[in-house]
């Protein structure tokens, strides 16, 4: 099998197996002054999965692209349109956990921090925090290689980057 790029630029393409498929970059477009695509299937998804609305994509899709618009067409339309909505809704959803879990994880770090400053020790900790050492212990060594530049953002990347090498 191979790969072959039949229209546009692409940095990587992913490696073929025995499936068959075809990957299309649709563009958001940020403003109405953005430059359609030369290309007018591309176009005409990035209309369908624009923020307009759906009247609007109607008109336009029916205008500028010359589809007919039937009973059927407006609901697999309609259908399109809610798939895209859901799909961002999921991703703000996922978007909104992954903060919280982040927020949640500085607060820990910022308390280790202040009770680290106090000269306390990762037992202590612990206890204060109502946490298990093996949970306080890789911050409490990630703050304290960071002496005297407490600063949590960096800690907890640090972090990230020793549990992505793990």
């Amino acid at each position: 099998m191979k790969s072959s790029l039949i229209y546009g630029k692409i940095k990587k393409i992913p490696q073929i197996d025995k499936l068959n498929g075809a990957l299309i970059n649709v563009r958001t477009r940020a403003t109405k002054n953005k430059k359609q695509s030369k290309n007018k299937l591309i176009g005409m998804l990035e209309e369908l999965f624009s923020k307009s609305e759906f009247i609007e994509k109607k008109k336009i899709l029916e205008e500028d692209y010359g589809l007919k618009m039937s009973m059927e067409l407006e609901g697999r339309m309609s259908e399109m349109c809610n798939v895209s909505d859901y799909w961002e809704e999921v991703a703000t959803e996922e978007g909104k956990e992954i903060g919280k879990e982040i927020g949640e994880r500085q607060k820990i770090i910022s308390l280790v921090v202040k009770k680290l400053q106090k000269d306390k020790s990762v037992a202590e900790i612990a206890d204060d925090l109502e946490e298990k050492e093996e949970v306080i212990a890789p911050i409490y060594e990630a703050a304290l290689s960071m002496k005297p530049d407490y600063d949590v953002e960096k800690i907890y990347e640090l972090l990230e980057k020793n549990k992505k090498l793990a």
